[in-house]
């Protein structure tokens, strides 16, 4: 029996634990740590002027597990360009310790080229497990352009980098130690491309304005560098000098003083195309329109003959003219095959052809081949405009020197044309204007444009000798017509009036006008006729009398939360009530208050954590109260330790019931 009382207090004692103490966190240590440690130069590469002071840090770093207890270093530098003029040391470990600085270090020497420091923890402190700065090396450049190492070394047992564990081990991986590296003065980067003439380089986005361009940057600067394919025919091949490969855009570091970057160019095989530009059209019905048909040079080679055959939909337009270069890029006057340029209306198709002059120079660049002029029907829809090949006679072709087709059809770009009615929009759709008696208002702005197709013409009108607008009539192909609408209220009386802006165009539009007209206020001038004068006040609202009912509630209760606006003024006002509750905001409400009166402005809200919670409304503030939320809602609480109670009293009970069973009578 005592067994069974033991392990159910123990029981009782495991619920308890559970319930009510929380867990200590349990810190998981490899079985087989690496024991790898680093020293580096932060940063690795630093630039610097003639003259300049300037930091680096030396930092402990920890690759693998395992703790450190002391720490040397031996720094090489180059006393040509550098000089130490201290080293700061940490007051204190990671761990919070004060490091026990070894006898001479820190110490440095500018003749020979190195710096020495070194230092443990201190006896019975504790072991350090992670990395941190060992310490921060201040150095002088000289006025000599170079590049200074920054190496970490070892020479001997007193001048030597090494991070000891407890027992002396040395656990530096040379693996991990990263040296520094420190430039002098200015480094210069020459960018030149090859063949010259066949191409262009982007540095840091922008162009040079001749080559080989050198330009100067910061010791360690990374650059970017882009090929452009700014030559028709030619196209980026590799980089050569400080850099190599394809890749493009790529970047080159200012790790050295002096760097030189070639992008080379290719020339490429010939590849031509057709296009028609441009390639989406549209237009109105029974309009006039040109397109161009165009001959781009994608690669490299000659042309020296070109053919054009194009088909359309005549359903929706016809072709009334083809217009030809007078000259060609070279500077020949083309030769015109016979019976060329022609259209057929019927059909659907136009062709032209034309060749460089006898003994005239090959043509090495793309062209405007020619223009054709079109006259949409009134009819709407939309047409193809196709480049294709029927026979040798009827052809889409273009020729080099030896009569060899170069024409890459992945590279002909038909077109579109869509032909429809203008359609007329109009912005805003309404306008209002409020003035005070013998006061014109400011004048308003209407936007009138084509939404559709083809060129829009549109007028306007009114029905009220008091608006005014200008213009009043324009046409728009899809730009935006600015009117400007006035108003004048000479003569007019205080009161109410409304007018209409009829707009014409592919239909129209009525654009309604409203005015509304108040008395002006009068000056207060005693004595004059025996009668004073009224003034209108202007609406003047204030808040008061915060109200929070109840301000202690039980989770999820509501609590109402009201306030009075009263408005003092002559005119109705509107005001904008923000609840904010732990300066959030909550809610908010706008009300409208007429003169001489007052409204309640109430809010309801509920919160299901327990806590105090702060209200402010219209610049008062208060609070209310969450109370209770059960056994482990925001704490034990009175309830939550009656709830405990119960909880082991009902326990007991069990004990003692258990204890009665098993009984054995004498």
């Amino acid at each position: 029996m005592r067994t069974k009382v033991i392990s159910v207090v123990l029981c009782l004692g495991v619920i308890l634990g559970l319930t009510l103490l929380p867990g200590a966190p349990l810190k998981v240590t490899s079985a087989n740590p690496a024991n790898e440690w680093g020293f580096e130069i932060q940063p690795s590469v630093t630039g610097v002027g003639w003259d300049e002071d300037f930091t680096v840090n030396a930092a402990v770093v920890q690759q693998g597990d395992g703790n450190s207890t002391s720490w040397h270093m031996y720094l090489l530098f180059d006393p040509t360009y550098l000089e130490v003029t201290g080293i700061d040391t940490p007051s204190t470990l990671p761990t919070g310790d004060t490091p026990d600085v070894e006898l001479g270090v820190p110490a440095w020497d500018n003749t020979a080229g190195w710096a020495k420091h070194g230092y443990s923890r201190p006896t019975g402190g504790s072991e350090v497990d992670t990395g941190f700065v060992y310490c921060t090396i201040h150095f002088h450049s000289k006025s000599v352009n170079g590049a200074s190492y920054l190496n970490f070394t070892v020479v001997n047992p007193l001048n030597q980098t090494d991070i000891l564990d407890l027992h002396s081990t040395d656990i530096l991986n040379w693996d991990y130690v990263v040296n520094g590296t420190v430039m002098v003065g200015t480094p210069s980067l020459t960018v030149d491309v090859n063949p010259a003439g066949k191409g262009d380089v982007e540095i840091e986005g922008v162009i040079p304005g001749s080559y080989p361009d050198t330009t100067s940057w910061s010791g360690g600067e990374v650059v970017d560098l882009e090929a452009i394919d700014s030559v028709a025919g030619w196209g980026f091949a590799n980089w050569s000098g400080d850099l190599s490969g394809n890749t493009n855009p790529t970047t080159i570091t200012m790790d050295a003083f002096t760097k030189t970057v070639t992008a080379n160019f290719v020339e490429l095989p010939p590849d031509w195309g057709f296009e028609i530009e441009p390639n989406m059209t549209a237009v109105g019905c029974d309009e006039d329109f040109t397109v161009n048909a165009a001959v781009v040079r994608r690669g490299g080679g000659n042309s020296t003959a070109w053919h054009m055959y194009l088909l359309f939909n005549t359903t929706y337009f016809e072709v009334t003219g083809i217009d030809t270069p007078s000259t060609l890029p070279t500077g020949d006057t083309p030769d015109v095959e016979p019976g060329m340029p022609d259209w057929d209306n019927t059909a659907g198709w136009a062709q032209h052809g034309y060749s460089r002059s006898t003994g005239g120079p090959e043509v090495d660049t793309g062209f405007v081949y020619c223009t054709i002029h079109f006259h949409s029907k009134n009819v709407t829809g939309t047409s193809y405009l196709n480049f294709t090949t029927l026979d040798p006679r009827y052809r889409t072709d273009i020729l080099d020197a030896a009569s060899t087709d170069v024409l890459n059809w992945s590279h002909v770009v038909n077109g579109t044309v869509e032909i429809g009615l203008p359609a007329i929009s109009v912005s805003p759709t309404s306008l209002s204007f409020t003035t005070t008696e013998g006061a014109n208002p400011a004048a308003r702005t209407l936007e009138v444009w084509n939404s559709g197709y083809g060129t829009l013409s549109w007028s306007l009108t009114d029905n009220a000798g008091w608006l005014s607008e200008n213009p009043t009539s324009g046409s728009s192909t899809g730009e935006r017509d600015s009117v400007t609408v006035s108003v004048n209220v000479a003569g007019m009386a205080v009161g109410d009036y409304s007018a209409i802006i009829n707009i014409t165009g592919s239909a129209l539009v009525e654009v309604p006008v409203s005015l509304h007209i108040t008395a002006a206020a009068e000056a207060v001038i005693p004595g004059v006729l025996g009668v004073p004068a009224i003034e209108v006040l202007p609406a003047g609202l204030s808040a008061s009398g915060l109200s929070i009912s109840p301000q202690q509630v039980q989770p999820g209760q509501e609590v109402t939360i009201s306030i009075n606006v009263a408005n003092t003024g002559g005119e109705t006002g509107s005001y904008n009530a923000i609840l904010y509750i732990n300066e959030v905001v909550e809610d908010s409400q706008t009300v409208s208050v007429a003169a001489g009166t007052s409204k309640n402005v109430i809010f309801t809200v509920s919160k299901s954590q327990a806590g105090v919670y702060d209200v402010s409304l219209a610049g008062q503030s208060g609070q209310f109260e969450v109370v209770g939320g059960g056994l482990f809602g925001g704490g034990l609480g009175t309830g939550g330790i009656i709830a405990i109670v119960v909880i082991v009293i009902a326990l007991i009970v069990a004990v003692i019931f258990i204890l009665r069973g098993t009984a054995r009578p004498e």
